[in-house]
């Protein structure tokens, strides 16, 4: 059907075969060069992600809204994962300065809790990409990030809690569907159906994961577009959810709705993707071998997991789909900041949402020797930091003291996971 087996589209020139989502490949090459001392313990760690990855890969098929469907997978940090990392590395000591992504992201809460599931929301994509693994960067950062509250309950010698992070796709991505309510549901409510949808999703996973004794710690999170979905979702979970739910969202996108100059603001959402996208086509590495190695990733996800080509009428609804979304971000949405408590992240430089007013309060602040600035947006906090509209999350420092933590060489759990 797609012209090639699975295995011909997926072969590697770099030693790498047994890894087949590009994330894992590229942050594992890149990581591997800039700390090599660390790359056994980081190839175990990519390797477990692009497995569950693929293994627990499935597609969605909504109630609420019939014939919608959308792909999600889930990985899971376990004891046996730890384990591993302890008996097939030696312990080295990493840089523990903090990268500034980092320093900026509040404390969490409920950080004891016994089980804790993070939800994540990618950003917009054209079909076929805006499939669970669309996320995966945001994925391999937050996996790693937790590792040591399973590590650290291991050494204390306590049962360690579950802890469960959801890549979740959008319905125009590979494996999703689509219908022509759908269309007219986001042309009439913009994303609150996509609130509805995702809410749906989470009530079904946490109702078959529930025990008496558990109360979960719930975090959403999402980039660009996928924020404005984040905090959308937030509003149609059930009350007994939405009280252990936190939302960080990074770089929310067409969050302009009620700003004044809400079209030139739109204008600035369209010019500055574009830009930025067509900028890292041409100079940046990591999007450059996304790029290369997209179409034989889908390739491969479709024959494995037995996805079907989209049938035209499909594929045509899908796109127009895409299109109505994009001009949503356009006409821009809202965030509830004042209702609802949210971290949020804005990239200083970032082209979508730019402001010189904003930069130029910060370069005050900064030479009054303030670092890490945090500004009340109502019950909301957003940080400032140094980056563009589609920073990857390639923390190597932070991720670094994590195995090292999780090697057993450091006896202090890692500050800000």
């Amino acid at each position: 059907m797609y012209g090639s087996t699975a295995m011909e589209t997926l072969e590697r020139k770099d030693g790498h075969d047994d890894l087949h989502t590009p994330y894992c490949e590229i942050t594992l090459k890149q990581y591997s060069e800039a700390v090599p001392e660390k790359k056994k313990s980081f190839e175990i760690v990519m390797k477990e992600i692009d497995r569950q990855g693929i293994e627990n890969f499935e597609v969605f098929q909504s109630e609420r809204f019939p014939g919608v469907a959308f792909s999600h997978t889930k990985l899971q940090i376990t004891p046996e994962l730890i384990q591993k990392i302890r008996e097939q590395t030696i312990p080295a000591h990493a840089d523990t300065t903090d990268d500034e992504q980092t320093s900026t992201e509040n404390q969490e809460e409920e950080t004891n809790a016994k089980r804790h599931d993070y939800f994540l929301f990618t950003a917009s994509a054209p079909p076929p990409d805006g499939h669970a693994f669309t996320v995966q960067d945001v994925a391999i950062d937050r996996f790693i990030r937790l590792m040591p509250r399973v590590a650290n309950a291991i050494r204390r010698g306590e049962n360690p809690p579950e802890v469960s992070v959801y890549l979740l796709g959008a319905p125009t991505g590979l494996g999703g569907s689509v219908t022509p309510e759908w269309l007219e549901t986001i042309r009439q409510r913009g994303f609150e159906g996509h609130g509805e949808l995702y809410a749906e999703f989470i009530e079904k996973q946490e109702s078959a994961n529930k025990k008496s004794t558990e109360v979960p710690h719930i975090v959403l999170q999402g980039v660009s577009k996928g924020a404005v979905v984040a905090e959308k979702t937030s509003k149609y979970l059930p009350g007994e959810l939405a009280q252990h739910t936190q939302r960080l969202l990074d770089n929310p996108a067409g969050d302009h709705e009620k700003n004044p100059a809400r079209w030139l603001k739109g204008a600035e959402v369209a010019l500055g993707y574009t830009g930025e996208a067509l900028a890292r086509m041409l100079f940046d590495d990591t999007m450059k071998g996304l790029m290369k190695r997209g179409n034989a990733f889908i390739n491969y996800l479709s024959l494995e997991k037995g996805i079907p080509k989209d049938a035209p009428e499909q594929l045509k609804l899908k796109w127009k789909a895409t299109i109505v979304e994009v001009w949503t971000l356009i006409k821009g949405s809202s965030l509830d900041t004042d209702g609802v408590r949210s971290f949020i992240r804005r990239g200083m430089y970032d082209p979508v949402t730019f402001s010189m007013g904003r930069l130029f309060e910060i370069w005050q602040k900064s030479n009054q020797g303030k670092g890490a600035q945090f500004y009340q947006d109502g019950k909301s906090v957003e940080a400032p930091f140094r980056g563009q509209h589609m920073f990857f999350y390639n923390r190597y420092k932070r991720w670094s003291t994590i195995l090292d933590f999780a090697e057993g060489s450091s006896d202090t759990t890692p500050a800000r996971l």
